[in-house]
């Protein structure tokens, strides 16, 4: 039943107004979506330059690095020249000795056995990673 005041013009009216009610929320979203999306955007390349800075010290992180063991790989190979060197010169003497011994020019109480002195000649087992020219490393 419909009520007494029921005017069917009204309801027309109420019709016809329907679709303009439905147009106006679409525009006024519209433009408050586009401030979210400016904020959105605008977050994300927030995160983005974050993440590149981030990137970027991570490389120069790493290339500090690689220029700290390179630094520490040419002192650690002048150190490894000079022990060479060391021991090459206390083979001679090695040698020497062991002559001299052999051959009794000098008194057996002045020197030593060429056991004792090979074992004073002992190369260190750490400076074996990179030397190729001394016997014991390979």
């Amino acid at each position: 039943m419909l009520p007494p005041d029921f005017n069917p013009q009204g309801l027309q009216l109420v019709y016809l107004a329907k679709p303009a009610l439905v147009r106006r929320p679409a525009i006024s979203e519209t433009i408050y979506d586009g401030g979210l999306r400016r904020a959105t955007v605008e977050q994300y390349r927030a995160q983005y330059d974050q993440t590149v800075a981030n990137y970027r010290g991570i490389v120069l992180t790493a290339f500090q690095q690689v220029e700290d063991n390179l630094s520490t790989l040419r002192v650690l190979s002048k150190e490894i020249q000079e022990q060479d060197t060391a021991i090459q010169s206390a083979q001679r003497s090695l040698n020497l000795a062991t002559d001299r011994y052999r051959s009794a020019s000098t008194p057996t109480s002045t020197s030593l056995p060429p056991r004792q002195l090979s074992s004073a000649i002992s190369r260190p087992p750490w400076t074996c990673v990179s030397s190729k020219s001394w016997p014991a490393c390979s």
